[in-house]
Protein backbone atom coordinates (compact mmCIF):
# COMPACT_ATOMS: atom_id res chain seq x y z
CA UNK A 1 0.00 0.00 0.00
CA UNK A 2 0.87 3.32 -0.59
CA UNK A 3 1.04 5.61 1.81
CA UNK A 4 0.66 8.47 -0.42
CA UNK A 5 -1.45 9.90 -3.41
CA UNK A 6 0.08 9.23 -6.83
CA UNK A 7 1.42 11.95 -8.62
CA UNK A 8 -0.76 13.07 -11.59
CA UNK A 9 2.14 14.37 -14.34
CA UNK A 10 0.88 16.17 -16.92
CA UNK A 11 3.05 15.42 -20.22
CA UNK A 12 3.83 18.53 -22.32
CA UNK A 13 2.30 18.40 -25.88
CA UNK A 14 5.76 18.85 -27.60
CA UNK A 15 7.05 15.59 -25.77
CA UNK A 16 4.02 14.20 -27.16
CA UNK A 17 6.49 11.77 -29.45
CA UNK A 18 6.75 9.18 -26.79
CA UNK A 19 2.85 9.16 -26.01
CA UNK A 20 1.90 5.18 -25.74
CA UNK A 21 -0.27 3.14 -28.24
CA UNK A 22 -0.79 0.32 -26.17
CA UNK A 23 -2.91 -2.81 -27.17
CA UNK A 24 -4.76 -5.79 -25.65
CA UNK A 25 -1.84 -7.91 -25.48
CA UNK A 26 0.10 -5.93 -22.73
CA UNK A 27 1.61 -8.16 -20.04
CA UNK A 28 3.87 -7.34 -17.07
CA UNK A 29 6.61 -9.76 -16.28
CA UNK A 30 8.90 -9.88 -13.56
CA UNK A 31 8.80 -8.62 -10.05
CA UNK A 32 5.62 -6.01 -9.26
CA UNK A 33 8.18 -3.42 -8.19
CA UNK A 34 11.44 -2.31 -9.26
CA UNK A 35 12.75 -5.28 -11.69
CA UNK A 36 9.78 -5.95 -13.49
CA UNK A 37 8.38 -4.44 -17.50
CA UNK A 38 5.23 -4.81 -19.44
CA UNK A 39 5.69 -6.68 -22.87
CA UNK A 40 3.22 -7.55 -25.92
CA UNK A 41 2.24 -11.26 -25.33
CA UNK A 42 2.19 -11.61 -28.86
CA UNK A 43 6.31 -11.65 -28.70
CA UNK A 44 6.34 -14.87 -26.42
CA UNK A 45 5.94 -17.19 -29.41
CA UNK A 46 7.84 -15.70 -31.55
CA UNK A 47 11.22 -15.36 -29.48
CA UNK A 48 14.32 -17.66 -29.71
CA UNK A 49 16.60 -15.50 -27.74
CA UNK A 50 16.18 -13.16 -25.14
CA UNK A 51 19.12 -10.66 -24.75
CA UNK A 52 19.24 -8.79 -21.38
CA UNK A 53 21.89 -6.24 -20.57
CA UNK A 54 22.16 -5.45 -17.10
CA UNK A 55 21.00 -7.78 -14.16
CA UNK A 56 21.68 -6.02 -11.01
CA UNK A 57 20.03 -8.62 -8.38
CA UNK A 58 17.10 -9.25 -10.15
CA UNK A 59 16.32 -11.83 -12.68
CA UNK A 60 12.34 -12.69 -12.28
CA UNK A 61 11.75 -10.81 -15.86
CA UNK A 62 14.08 -13.17 -17.73
CA UNK A 63 12.75 -15.91 -15.30
CA UNK A 64 9.32 -15.15 -16.10
CA UNK A 65 9.63 -14.38 -19.88
CA UNK A 66 11.54 -18.00 -19.95
CA UNK A 67 8.29 -19.80 -18.46
CA UNK A 68 5.99 -17.61 -20.06
CA UNK A 69 7.15 -19.10 -23.85
CA UNK A 70 5.59 -22.08 -25.48
CA UNK A 71 8.72 -23.11 -26.59
CA UNK A 72 12.25 -23.31 -24.69
CA UNK A 73 14.71 -20.05 -25.62
CA UNK A 74 17.47 -19.05 -25.36
CA UNK A 75 18.98 -16.25 -22.18
CA UNK A 76 21.70 -14.44 -22.37
CA UNK A 77 22.32 -11.80 -19.83
CA UNK A 78 25.39 -9.79 -19.93
CA UNK A 79 26.38 -7.92 -16.64
CA UNK A 80 29.93 -7.20 -15.65
CA UNK A 81 28.85 -5.26 -12.29
CA UNK A 82 27.57 -8.73 -10.75
CA UNK A 83 29.85 -10.99 -8.63
CA UNK A 84 28.35 -13.35 -6.09
CA UNK A 85 29.22 -10.97 -3.34
CA UNK A 86 27.59 -8.20 -4.47
CA UNK A 87 24.52 -10.51 -5.12
CA UNK A 88 24.95 -11.33 -1.46
CA UNK A 89 25.13 -7.52 -0.03
CA UNK A 90 22.24 -6.50 -2.87
CA UNK A 91 19.42 -9.23 -1.62
CA UNK A 92 20.32 -9.01 2.30
CA UNK A 93 19.78 -5.84 2.22
CA UNK A 94 16.67 -5.67 0.36
CA UNK A 95 15.58 -8.52 2.14
CA UNK A 96 16.74 -7.17 6.11
CA UNK A 97 14.16 -4.49 4.74
CA UNK A 98 11.56 -6.74 3.97
CA UNK A 99 11.40 -9.24 6.72
CA UNK A 100 12.81 -8.36 10.40
CA UNK A 101 12.94 -11.82 11.37
CA UNK A 102 16.37 -13.26 11.31
CA UNK A 103 14.81 -17.11 10.19
CA UNK A 104 12.87 -15.53 7.77
CA UNK A 105 16.04 -13.79 5.78
CA UNK A 106 17.82 -16.56 5.95
CA UNK A 107 15.19 -18.64 3.82
CA UNK A 108 14.74 -16.24 1.45
CA UNK A 109 17.96 -15.88 0.65
CA UNK A 110 18.56 -19.67 0.49
CA UNK A 111 15.70 -19.51 -2.16
CA UNK A 112 17.26 -16.94 -4.05
CA UNK A 113 20.50 -18.57 -4.51
CA UNK A 114 18.90 -21.72 -5.27
CA UNK A 115 17.16 -20.00 -7.64
CA UNK A 116 19.51 -18.32 -9.24
CA UNK A 117 21.90 -21.31 -9.32
CA UNK A 118 18.80 -23.41 -11.48
CA UNK A 119 18.63 -20.69 -13.88
CA UNK A 120 22.08 -19.92 -14.83
CA UNK A 121 22.12 -24.13 -15.48
CA UNK A 122 21.09 -23.44 -18.57
CA UNK A 123 21.45 -19.81 -19.23
CA UNK A 124 24.15 -17.45 -19.79
CA UNK A 125 25.68 -14.69 -17.69
CA UNK A 126 27.92 -13.22 -19.47
CA UNK A 127 30.21 -10.60 -17.11
CA UNK A 128 31.55 -8.15 -19.62
CA UNK A 129 30.15 -4.65 -20.37
CA UNK A 130 27.78 -3.79 -23.33
CA UNK A 131 29.19 -1.30 -25.06
CA UNK A 132 29.40 0.58 -28.65
CA UNK A 133 32.44 -1.36 -29.75
CA UNK A 134 33.94 -3.82 -27.37
CA UNK A 135 37.45 -2.07 -27.17
CA UNK A 136 39.15 -3.99 -24.75
CA UNK A 137 38.77 -7.47 -23.01
CA UNK A 138 35.94 -6.30 -20.37
CA UNK A 139 33.66 -5.35 -22.85
CA UNK A 140 31.73 -6.59 -25.95
CA UNK A 141 30.11 -4.50 -28.70
CA UNK A 142 26.43 -4.57 -28.83
CA UNK A 143 26.57 -6.21 -32.06
CA UNK A 144 28.75 -9.04 -31.31
CA UNK A 145 25.94 -9.91 -28.42
CA UNK A 146 23.11 -10.23 -31.00
CA UNK A 147 22.94 -13.59 -33.03
CA UNK A 148 22.58 -13.23 -36.75
CA UNK A 149 20.94 -15.80 -37.62
CA UNK A 150 18.05 -14.83 -35.21
CA UNK A 151 17.89 -11.24 -36.08
CA UNK A 152 13.92 -11.44 -35.87
CA UNK A 153 13.69 -13.73 -32.89
CA UNK A 154 15.50 -11.99 -30.71
CA UNK A 155 13.57 -9.75 -27.55
CA UNK A 156 15.99 -6.98 -25.88
CA UNK A 157 16.14 -5.61 -22.57
CA UNK A 158 18.35 -3.03 -21.66
CA UNK A 159 18.77 -1.49 -18.15
CA UNK A 160 22.44 -0.09 -17.97
CA UNK A 161 22.44 3.01 -15.93
CA UNK A 162 22.95 5.69 -18.78
CA UNK A 163 24.69 3.78 -21.49
CA UNK A 164 21.63 2.68 -23.32
CA UNK A 165 21.66 5.80 -25.78
CA UNK A 166 25.30 4.71 -27.28
CA UNK A 167 24.43 1.03 -27.18
CA UNK A 168 20.98 1.18 -29.27
CA UNK A 169 22.67 4.14 -31.59
CA UNK A 170 25.30 1.32 -32.66
CA UNK A 171 23.07 -1.38 -32.91
CA UNK A 172 21.80 0.74 -36.06
CA UNK A 173 19.18 -1.16 -38.70
CA UNK A 174 19.53 -4.37 -36.30
CA UNK A 175 17.25 -3.18 -34.13
CA UNK A 176 14.18 -2.63 -36.60
CA UNK A 177 14.13 -6.68 -36.70
CA UNK A 178 13.60 -8.15 -32.88
CA UNK A 179 10.06 -8.86 -31.68
CA UNK A 180 10.61 -6.67 -28.96
CA UNK A 181 12.55 -4.26 -26.50
CA UNK A 182 11.74 -3.32 -23.06
CA UNK A 183 14.30 -0.32 -22.53
CA UNK A 184 14.93 1.64 -19.11
CA UNK A 185 15.98 5.37 -20.11
CA UNK A 186 17.73 7.27 -17.69
CA UNK A 187 19.12 10.95 -17.27
CA UNK A 188 16.64 11.50 -20.43
CA UNK A 189 16.72 15.08 -19.88
CA UNK A 190 20.73 15.19 -19.76
CA UNK A 191 20.37 13.07 -22.76
CA UNK A 192 17.15 14.57 -24.22
CA UNK A 193 17.96 14.94 -28.22
CA UNK A 194 19.50 10.94 -28.37
CA UNK A 195 16.35 9.73 -26.29
CA UNK A 196 14.27 11.32 -29.20
CA UNK A 197 16.00 10.56 -31.99
CA UNK A 198 16.18 7.12 -31.05
CA UNK A 199 12.01 6.74 -29.92
CA UNK A 200 11.59 8.51 -33.07
CA UNK A 201 13.68 6.05 -35.22
CA UNK A 202 12.20 3.08 -33.12
CA UNK A 203 8.98 3.80 -33.87
CA UNK A 204 9.31 3.48 -37.79
CA UNK A 205 9.68 -0.53 -37.17
CA UNK A 206 8.15 -0.74 -33.55
CA UNK A 207 4.72 0.42 -31.81
CA UNK A 208 5.51 2.34 -28.50
CA UNK A 209 2.94 0.28 -26.14
CA UNK A 210 4.08 1.66 -22.68
CA UNK A 211 5.82 4.31 -20.73
CA UNK A 212 6.25 3.70 -17.13
CA UNK A 213 7.79 6.30 -15.11
CA UNK A 214 10.22 4.99 -12.76
CA UNK A 215 9.44 7.11 -9.45
CA UNK A 216 12.76 6.87 -7.73
CA UNK A 217 13.73 9.22 -10.27
CA UNK A 218 13.41 12.76 -9.91
CA UNK A 219 11.18 15.23 -11.97
CA UNK A 220 13.37 17.40 -14.20
CA UNK A 221 12.80 20.86 -15.44
CA UNK A 222 11.03 18.98 -18.84
CA UNK A 223 8.16 18.04 -16.35
CA UNK A 224 8.71 14.20 -16.89
CA UNK A 225 10.54 12.22 -14.40
CA UNK A 226 14.36 11.35 -15.34
CA UNK A 227 13.63 7.45 -15.49
CA UNK A 228 11.21 6.44 -18.07
CA UNK A 229 10.72 2.77 -18.94
CA UNK A 230 9.33 2.02 -21.91
CA UNK A 231 7.72 -0.97 -24.39
CA UNK A 232 8.04 -1.73 -27.93
CA UNK A 233 6.61 -4.40 -30.32
CA UNK A 234 7.56 -4.97 -34.05
CA UNK A 235 4.56 -3.59 -36.03
CA UNK A 236 3.69 -6.85 -37.60
CA UNK A 237 2.85 -8.93 -34.41
CA UNK A 238 0.54 -6.86 -32.62
CA UNK A 239 -1.55 -4.22 -33.53
CA UNK A 240 -4.97 -4.31 -31.35
CA UNK A 241 -4.40 -1.14 -30.18
CA UNK A 242 -7.01 -0.48 -27.10
CA UNK A 243 -7.76 3.21 -25.70
CA UNK A 244 -5.13 4.26 -23.40
CA UNK A 245 -7.64 5.72 -21.51
CA UNK A 246 -10.02 2.75 -21.24
CA UNK A 247 -7.34 0.26 -20.43
CA UNK A 248 -6.98 -0.86 -16.62
CA UNK A 249 -3.03 0.00 -15.86
CA UNK A 250 -3.58 -1.44 -12.39
CA UNK A 251 -3.05 -4.77 -13.88
CA UNK A 252 0.50 -3.94 -14.80
CA UNK A 253 1.68 -0.91 -13.96
CA UNK A 254 3.86 -1.12 -10.54
CA UNK A 255 5.58 1.35 -8.73
CA UNK A 256 9.00 1.15 -8.52
CA UNK A 257 9.36 1.89 -5.02
CA UNK A 258 6.20 0.85 -2.94
CA UNK A 259 7.75 3.84 -0.39
CA UNK A 260 7.39 6.65 -2.98
CA UNK A 261 3.95 8.25 -4.32
CA UNK A 262 3.44 6.64 -7.65
CA UNK A 263 4.18 8.80 -10.66
CA UNK A 264 1.01 8.78 -12.77
CA UNK A 265 1.93 10.20 -17.12
CA UNK A 266 -1.09 12.22 -18.35
CA UNK A 267 -0.67 12.65 -22.11
CA UNK A 268 -3.31 14.67 -23.59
Amino acid sequence: MHKTNPILINVPSELSFFKPTPTSQILHLGNKYDGGYVISRSVLNQTEELVSYGLGHDISFENEFNTQCRNPIKISVYDHTVRKPNWFVLFTLRIYKLARPKSTRSFYYKKWLKDYKTFFKTNQHIRKKVTSKGSNNAEISAIETIPTNLLNKVFLKIDIEGDEYEVLDSLNMEIAKFTGLAIEFHRVSLNFDKFKDLIIKLKKSHNLIYVHANNYSIISELGIPEVLEISFVRKDLDSDFVDLDKINTKDFDFANSVRRPPYILLFS
